[in-house]
């Protein structure tokens, strides 16, 4: 699930979650670490859909 969500972020926001978690692949985070890398999935989700909405022009077509 984990992996899911990042695949639909941009890279940047999967670059944030490796360094954060100081690993090279996501299957090589910690089983323990789950709860914490949940959590913070799910605030890059927030934080990169509330981007992609700003980006949407209110007086466009």
């Amino acid at each position: 699930a984990i992996a899911t969500a990042l695949k639909a972020l941009p890279r940047e926001a999967v670059d944030r979650f490796l360094q954060k978690f100081a690993v090279q692949r996501i299957r090589d985070l910690p089983a323990s670490k789950g709860e914490l890398a949940r959590a913070f999935v799910d605030a890059l989700v927030r934080e990169y859909s509330a981007e992609s909405v700003a980006d949407v022009d209110p007086f466009g077509p």
